[in-house]
């Protein structure tokens, strides 16, 4: 994969970085040769499972994005890990502290059982001491496209990643048993485009509310992606649970949204979670958030709940 660098200019030091990317210069050839991920969605857009008015290559580049956001999160030495350190030398860190790849509560901290929120009674987050995710563990992740729908963006995602990471698992999670079938059907072309991934991809049919509650997969993906699933605060809740301490939530923003208002800090903190901060690659716009520490046991709620009674 081609390397991902930061911008330029220098990134702002302020409490939530704001990073600007680009995509790898041979990325649109790489579309363009990809002839079963090209054929998978645009059936995928003929049976309605993705919007009929979307471009099948705009759609793979916009699932993209995601990947260029996860390979900058977990790679060292970014304008992220620059700004932690500034903000922690400052004493400048708070709960609003936007942190970095695998975060944990320096000592002293706790959680407050009440609302569930990561409170720090020294005033200060600390990162691990490598600062970023090994490359060991880099090709271990295992990454859960939450309400896939018709395989957007988890598909584009894992045969992008797979390329890099050749040990990268990925689920994708979604409650409509036509969009799963269809998925498990696509997966199992015997193109050789799809060699490589179908073996590493795994599809589920279930409620993300059911999911989150099963032992076995919460607390167990290291990356959640989630594309025009739910407003913030139910894409909040349904995805915490499957994510393990360090472990990261990218979403797509409108070009127009205010994260501060749709994602405020109390908010997420109530998850366990802080924002990173946004991440524009190129024309679209990504926000990390952070799983600072263990989803309180109360969440998700019964299924319906999380969307009918959102906790923001």
């Amino acid at each position: 994969m081609h390397k991902i660098e930061p911008a330029a200019a220098a990134i702002p030091i302020r409490s939530e970085a704001e990073v600007n990317l680009s995509f790898p210069i041979e990325m649109e050839q790489w579309i363009e040769g990809n002839s079963w991920l090209l054929k998978i969605l645009q059936l995928s857009k003929e049976r309605g499972f993705i919007g009929r008015s979307i471009d099948v290559h705009g759609v793979i580049r916009h699932s993209i994005g995601y990947a260029v956001v996860i390979d900058y999160l977990f790679g060292p030495d970014t304008g992220m890990t620059r700004i932690i350190d500034e903000l922690n030398n400052s004493n400048r860190a708070s709960t609003k502290l936007s942190g970095t790849r695998n975060m944990t509560l320096s000592e002293g901290a706790s959680i407050d059982q009440e609302s569930g929120s990561a409170v720090d009674r020294q005033g200060s987050y600390q990162n691990k001491s490598d600062g970023y995710i090994s490359e060991n563990e880099r090709h271990k992740c295992k990454i859960i496209d939450v309400g896939t729908g018709g395989g957007i963006p988890g598909i584009p995602v894992a045969c992008y990643l797979a390329r890099e990471y050749g040990g990268m698992q990925f689920t994708l999670l979604d409650a409509n048993l036509k969009r799963t079938s269809f998925l498990e059907y696509a997966l199992s072309s015997n193109e050789r485009q799809s060699k490589g991934v179908a073996t590493k991809v795994s599809v589920i049919n279930t409620r993300a509310e059911l999911y989150g509650r099963e032992l076995s997969y919460r607390g167990s993906f290291q990356v959640a992606i989630a594309r025009s699933l739910a407003k913030p605060a139910t894409t909040v809740e349904l995805c915490s649970p499957l994510l393990q301490p360090g472990g990261y939530l990218v979403v797509s923003l409108d070009p127009h949204s205010t994260t501060s208002s749709l994602w405020p800090d109390k908010g997420l903190e109530r998850f366990g979670m802080i924002k990173i901060g946004e991440v524009t690659v190129e024309e679209y716009r990504y926000l990390a958030v952070t799983q600072v520490s263990a989803c309180p046991d109360a969440y998700p709620r019964r299924v319906g709940i999380p969307s009918k009674r959102p906790v923001w």
